[in-house]
């Protein structure tokens, strides 16, 4: 008799045990140190160690929202631990869900300043434009130098003004091609 009014004691707290709020494994806990830009007021930058000057995050954050096409968020990091950059690049995307729902047109620049690395993480909707290689390439040569010179502003300046030209650059060839073949 007294197991069961054991039982039924431990029950309760056991159910309201499972119920709580799921905590991200301890191994990212730089996501919930990492805020969302949506959440901060309409933003498109994330740098809560303020490594950016602000007269950089405002240009971008006015930049960012007319940039058309995509989505970009940018987070600039002083850690993310152990965390490899590439996969904390691709939780933040999934987390902060950047984009479209139906585009799947988000992209994320990551920028992990203790690993000396710079991610980028595209939407299936923006892979046509910004495969692999061509983001590789945006970053050797527009962001890298700044980068390991210690200029984060300038990078992260250069690095979005070219994924927007890459992004724009499409679009004006189609609407060239086409102008051209009906001229013809």
């Amino acid at each position: 008799m007294r197991r069961r009014c054991y039982l039924l004691l431990a029950l309760p707290m056991w159910l309201a045990a499972c119920q709580s709020a799921p905590q991200p494994p301890a191994g990212q806990a730089y996501l919930t140190a990492i805020p969302d830009p949506k959440a901060l007021g309409e933003t498109y930058v994330s740098d809560p160690a303020t490594v950016l000057a602000p007269a950089t995050v405002a240009a971008l954050n006015q930049r960012l929202d007319r940039s058309g096409r995509a989505c970009l968020d940018v987070a600039v990091v002083r850690s993310i631990g152990a965390e490899v950059p590439k996969a904390a690049a691709h939780e933040l995307f999934a987390q902060w869900k950047i984009g479209a729902a139906r585009r799947d047109n988000g992209l994320l620049v990551l920028l992990a300043l203790d690993q000396r690395r710079i991610e980028l993480e595209t939407g299936y909707g923006l892979e046509a434009d910004l495969p692999a290689a061509v983001c590789y390439r945006i970053q050797q040569r527009y962001m890298l130098a700044a980068a390991r010179a210690g200029h984060y502003d300038q990078a992260v300046r250069q690095g979005v003004v070219a994924l927007i030209g890459q992004l724009r650059a499409p679009g004006r060839r189609a609407r060239r091609g086409a102008a051209g073949a009906a001229n013809r």
